[in-house]
C-alpha cells in the first residue's frame, strides 16, 4: 500500500539518557582507577563529576535524536515543508498553490511508483492529482476486456462530487501527458452515505465527554483514510474506537461490511452513539 508507514529509521542507535549516563560514569570510573585516583562519590547528586556527566549524557541524547530526525527527513514519509519540496523536485513534482504536505507526499509517491514501464495506474493517478488542486484522489480501473481506462475523480469540494469543469481539466491533462495509446473516460466519484449506530462501554473512571468526542474522532480518522474504493467494515471501526477509556464496542449499524466500487467513496451520515454502561 502506498500509504503504509515503516517505523522511522535510526542512523545512530538511541540508547536513552539513563543508559548513556551509566556508560559515561563507568568510563569515568575506569579512567580514574587507571590514574590511581580514588573515586567513590559518583552516586551523590552534588558530586561535580556526576553533574558534568549528566550534562554530557543529556546533550548526547539530544544530539543523537536530532541526527536521526535529520536522517529521516530525507525519506518521503518523514519529510515536510521545504525539505519535502526539494525531495519532490527530484522527481519533477512541484508543490501546487495551497497544497499541504500530505497531498504533496502522496503525489510524490505516485510519481516514484509511476515511473516504471508501461504506464501503471499510479502514473495516471499522479497526472490526475497534478492537474488541479481540487482533485483529492483518483482511481483507475478497466471494466471487463474493454481497453478503455476509467478514471474516477474525488473532489476536495462540492461534497466530493467533481464538476464537469474539473473533469474536463483532468481529461485534458491525461491526454496531454499520456505516453501510451490508452483511452480515458474520466468521471466523478460517487459518494455513498452510510449511517453509523454504535453501542459503547466506558471504563469506570472515564468522563462522559469521551462519548461526545467519539463522533469527531471517527470523522477525522475516516477523512484521513484513502476512501476512494475503500470498504467500510467493523474491523476498521473497532480499531479506531477501542482503547483508552473505551473498553468495549458493538457496531449495530451497518450490520456488515459496506463495499465500495472503485468509483465510490463512502462518507459518514448520521452517527448515533449509545452508552452501554461501564466495565472492564
Amino acid at each position: 500500500m502506498i500509504d503504509d508507514l515503516l517505523p522511522p529509521p535510526q542512523l545512530i542507535e538511541e540508547l536513552g539518557y539513563e543508559a548513556l549516563l551509566a556508560e559515561v560514569m563507568s568510563d569515568i570510573q575506569t579512567r580514574l582507577d587507571a590514574a590511581g585516583i580514588a573515586y567513590d562519590v559518583g552516586a551523590l547528586e552534588t558530586d561535580p563529576v556526576k553533574i558534568v556527566a549528566e550534562a554530557m549524557a543529556y546533550r548526547e541524547t539530544l544530539y543523537v535524536q536530532k541526527l536521526n530526525e535529520k536522517y529521516a527527513s530525507y525519506l518521503i514519509d518523514y519529510t515536510f515543508g521545504a525539505a519535502l519540496d526539494h525531495l519532490a523536485k527530484f522527481y519533477d513534482c512541484y508543490r501546487m498553490v495551497d497544497e499541504d504536505d500530505a497531498r504533496l507526499q502522496r503525489r510524490t509517491k505516485l510519481e516514484i511508483i509511476g515511473r516504471s514501464a508501461a504506464g501503471p495506474v499510479e502514473r495516471i493517478m499522479a497526472m490526475a492529482m497534478a492537474s488541479d488542486i481540487r482533485v483529492k484522489d483518483a482511481r483507475v480501473w478497466r471494466e471487463g476486456r474493454d481497453p478503455t481506462l476509467c478514471v474516477a475523480i474525488l473532489s476536495s469540494d462540492n461534497e466530493g462530487n467533481a464538476s464537469t469543469e474539473l473533469l474536463d481539466v483532468v481529461s485534458a491533462a491525461l491526454i496531454a501527458k499520456q505516453v501510451t495509446s490508452d483511452r480515458f473516460v474520466v468521471k466523478s466519484a460517487v459518494t455513498k452515505i452510510v449511517d453509523l449506530k454504535l453501542l459503547v462501554r466506558l471504563s469506570s473512571t472515564a468522563a462522559m465527554q469521551t462519548l461526545e468526542d467519539l463522533e469527531s474522532r471517527l470523522r477525522e480518522a475516516w477523512s484521513k483514510a484513502d476512501v476512494l474504493g475503500l470498504d467500510l467494515n467493523h474491523a476498521w471501526l473497532t480499531s479506531v474506537i477501542m482503547g483508552g477509556d473505551i473498553t468495549d464496542i458493538e457496531v449495530l449499524e451497518p450490520t456488515g461490511r459496506i463495499a465500495a466500487d472503485p468509483n465510490e467513496a463512502i462518507a459518514f451520515g448520521e452517527i448515533t452513539i449509545e452508552f452501554e454502561g461501564r466495565g472492564r
